[in-house]
């Protein structure tokens, strides 16, 4: 199977709230709108007065059968007291699978799928991704003033 990747958007926003792991959590439930919610870590290790944060993990939604959107996310923080700082960082990026079997038929049909079809997928995903920046900038906004 061959693979294409291609990142669209990446970002990277800090803010400051009280309770960052509780605005992470939140974070994650606002994800789940936006696709399927994978979470790879999800942690909060405290050593006396401060604590450390990391939520990480990726969304993925489908743009056709052979077409992701892949939204991966880390959130990582310090929390002293009940107050802290998030850095969010997230990367949107398409990813298409192709089967590489041999014969005229799947050259042909990778060939016109490179040509015609991946051009107009790109304008697609294009409009598609600047929605999602803007769902996920806007949510990080609302939390961000939900836990200041």
């Amino acid at each position: 199977m061959r693979k294409v990747e291609e990142r669209m958007a990446e970002k990277t926003i800090t803010v400051k709230v009280k309770d960052p792991y509780l605005f992470c959590l939140d974070m994650l439930s606002a994800m789940e709108k936006y696709g399927d919610v994978i979470e790879k870590k999800n942690s909060i290790q405290t050593g006396g007065p401060r604590s450390k944060i990391d939520v990480a993990g990726y969304i993925k939604n489908k743009l056709d059968p052979r077409t992701d959107v892949f939204v991966k996310f880390s959130m990582t923080g310090d929390m002293v007291g009940n107050t802290g700082e998030i850095l969010i960082d997230y990367f949107i990026d398409i990813i298409s699978k192709f089967q590489t079997k041999s014969g005229i038929v799947s050259e042909t049909f990778e060939e016109f799928y490179q040509k015609k079809l991946k051009p107009e997928l790109r304008k697609i995903s294009r409009v598609h991704v600047r929605d999602l920046r803007k769902r996920i900038d806007a949510d990080i906004k609302k939390l961000e003033k939900k836990y200041k």
